[in-house]
């Protein structure tokens, strides 16, 4: 009896050896064939091995995943492609089911595997859409796939389009996908590059699709659970700050974010609400103070031509003066130049006769070509200004006799130049 179990047992550890050679060898095998683009045959060696080699290894799942998507990508008969699609969302459950400390959300994971490898029908993507939709509602925080996002989001502005959404949810999912990036800045600069490259593309599909009604009525619903964050502050001035900054709601997150946090975003926005209101003198103060606590020189010239834009037509002088500083601050923000230009075409209250207002529009298309004549690029917006505005300025023979007779005009009012004719 002991001679027939020593034997049975030696048998059985035998087979299983030879068992673990023949997969360790099929592996080999599969691998060797995928990196030769053999797509085909290797899948066919892989289904060998999970039928055969239980339990299946982690990297054998992921093999498999990656084998299942190249060999799709070769497939144009729809029909096997779908059966594939199946094929994945079957070994992916699996997958999760033996390793589930490998993915962080099923519901996400199936939503891009159905995305990347079908034809995305309406079917298939409203079947991403609830699995993203899911997981995003029951736990956003955790969710950090980028790509997912983007996806999510993107179909989210088209199921509000569809008047499957309203205007709140879709505000709500902004605005928490903005609080995912500013998360993100403490968690790794590789994340948080990922998820600036996500905001600009989000914040681009937002800008469309969200109207200033939709920001409004959500932030006034929201503002007095959220009163004491800051953050939720700071991306709520974000987004009212373009499309409503006349609102009541602008100036009340404006005034409570500045008190709770001042920063260079809070004074600019403190200064946008009361410029407003019109209330001028009032506001300067927050710009200057915004300019001076901004570190990034590219920054501040910005908010120095963002200040200018929003004063031209309150306060030429004013606004021509930041203008100045802009291009003091850099002297490459050639669009400053256009702006200037237009504050003097907008001057015509500031000359008495046709003399004065023909060297008016001169010097605004002067103004204009120095943006082109520094940087080429600009050519095109300085000649289509010069374009609206030179049938209003000398013609080329007064120019010859001005120019001959080495004539001077002299322009008052806030703009204060002498126009020469060399």
């Amino acid at each position: 009896m002991k001679t027939l179990w020593i034997s049975f047992f030696s048998f059985f550890v035998g087979s299983v050896l030879a068992q673990t050679d023949d997969c360790a060898t099929q592996i080999h095998d599969y691998r060797t064939l995928f990196q030769a683009q053999k797509i085909e045959i290797a899948y066919q060696v892989w289904q060998q091995v999970k039928n055969q080699c239980k339990p299946l290894s982690e990297s054998c799942y992921q093999d498999g995943l990656q084998l299942i998507q190249a060999y799709s990508n070769r497939m144009e008969n729809e029909a096997e492609k779908e059966h594939l699609l199946k094929d994945a969302l079957r070994l992916l459950e699996e997958y999760h089911k033996n390793y589930p400390q490998m993915i962080d959300d099923i519901q996400v994971a199936k939503a891009m595997l159905i995305y990347t490898n079908s034809e995305k029908s309406d079917l298939q993507l409203e079947e991403v859409y609830t699995l993203l939709n899911s997981s995003f509602l029951d736990h956003y925080k955790n969710f950090t796939d980028v790509n997912a996002l983007q996806v999510y989001f993107v179909l989210s502005v088209a199921e509000y389009k569809n008047k499957q959404l309203t205007g709140g949810e879709l505000v709500d999912r902004f605005h928490k996908i903005q609080e995912l990036y500013e998360d993100s800045k403490k968690k790794s600069p590789e994340l948080q590059k990922n998820f600036e490259n996500l905001l600009k593309l989000v914040e681009g599909e937002a800008i469309k699709a969200i109207t200033c009604t939709d920001f409004t009525h959500y932030y006034e619903a929201q503002f007095d659970a959220h009163k004491n964050q800051v953050v939720w502050l700071q991306i709520a001035n974000h987004n009212l700050v373009t499309k409503c900054n006349t609102t009541d709601i602008f100036f009340k997150i404006a005034a409570q974010c500045h008190q709770l946090e001042p920063t260079t975003q809070s004074n600019y926005a403190m200064g946008l609400a009361l410029l407003k209101q019109r209330k001028v003198s009032d506001a300067l103060p927050f710009f200057d103070q915004a300019i001076a606590i901004e570190q990034n020189t590219s920054e501040q010239a910005k908010i120095c031509y963002n200040t200018a834009v929003q004063l031209s037509k309150l306060d030429k002088t004013t606004s021509c003066q930041y203008v100045k500083k802009a291009l003091v601050i850099d002297p490459k923000m050639y669009k400053a130049y256009l702006l200037w230009a237009q504050l003097y075409a907008d001057s015509e209250d500031c000359v008495q006769t046709p003399l004065e207002t023909k060297a008016l529009f001169y010097l605004a298309i002067q103004t204009a070509n120095k943006a082109s004549d520094l940087d080429p690029k600009w050519k095109p917006q300085a000649d289509k200004f010069a374009a609206k505005y030179v049938g209003k300025t000398f013609t080329e023979k007064e120019l010859k006799k001005l120019k001959r007779n080495t004539q001077t005009i002299s322009l008052g009012c806030w703009i204060n130049e002498t126009v020469e004719f060399n």
